[in-house]
């Protein structure tokens, strides 16, 4: 199965015509929406609030039509508001997952421009890589199955665009048609997963000064709980985690929201850094 193919509905899951025309055009619509640099809204379909089937419905019609403009694959996916602290800032009781296109992942050093985007966000994140698939069946222990099948862990950020959204008005439908907003990763180094230890030290630098420090998350919080989250809800709408996917588990800091150029720098004890240089 390809990676377009893990990230398309299955018949059960597909809503039925006329409502697959009613989402192409919403996709339509959205990707206008970016090209235009209109400010986030709140979205609906045949003008009622998306469910959350339909949401998820749509971010596919979303990413592929991305795809096709961008001559990209499916890379792996993000993990949006997996702490407390971003389900405050959005809104939002419960986290959600968009996908993370290989044209659109950087290494070592990334560069993001504010020109291009409607809004740059950074997040700081541990990253994870697949070494097998992963897919669940009933009764799996899924924390145990995210455990094998995760060989490695990186530090990383992702990059955001909210488009300057309303978040009092924000609500989680929206958030996951917008494909969660991802707008781009920069990966550190891969490290053997044994490397990542519950309460690992995060800072983060501009211009060389520290100006915020975190720790990695224990229990439902950690990267691996993350990935088990993701494999149990892509299971419910039969599809699974591939070997060689990345998922990016979740911020551990606040996200910050440049407003000028400036050399960012994220680093996790025993994972190394990862830096972003962003442009006007």
């Amino acid at each position: 199965m390809s990676p377009t193919d893990a990230h398309k509905p299955t018949d059960e899951h597909e809503p039925k015509e006329p409502a697959q025309d009613a989402l192409r055009a919403a996709a339509q619509a959205l990707r206008a929406a970016h090209r235009s640099g209109e400010q986030f809204k709140p979205l609906s379909l045949n003008g009622h609030a998306l469910s959350q089937p339909e949401a998820y419905a749509l971010q596919a019609h979303h990413v592929a039509a991305l795809r096709q403009e961008l001559g990209s694959a499916v890379a792996g996916y993000k993990i949006g508001l997996t702490s407390t602290a971003m389900q405050q800032m959005c809104g939002i009781a419960h986290p959600v997952y968009g996908c993370v296109l290989d044209c659109r992942v950087a290494h070592g050093n990334g560069t993001a421009s504010l020109a291009a985007l409607g809004h740059l966000g950074i997040e700081f994140e541990v990253a994870a890589r697949l070494e097998q698939d992963l897919r669940l069946e009933v009764g799996d222990d899924a924390l145990a199955r995210a455990d094998a099948a995760v060989d490695a862990f990186a530090t990383a950020l992702e990059l955001v665009d909210d488009r300057h959204a309303d978040y009092a008005r924000l609500d989680a439908a929206s958030l996951i048609a917008d494909n969660a907003w991802n707008a781009g990763v920069v990966l550190g180094p891969w490290v053997s997963a044994d490397a990542l230890l519950t309460q690992s030290q995060g800072e983060v630098f501009f211009y060389g000064h520290l100006i915020d420090r975190g720790q990695v998350g224990s229990g439902a919080a950690h990267p691996l709980a993350s990935v088990a989250w993701l494999a149990q809800t892509l299971a419910a709408q039969g599809q699974f985690l591939q070997a060689g996917m990345v998922v990016m588990t979740g911020s551990i800091l606040r996200t910050r929201f440049p407003d000028a150029a400036g050399q960012w720098r994220f680093s996790l004890d025993g994972l190394g850094s990862v830096a972003l240089s962003v442009t006007p």
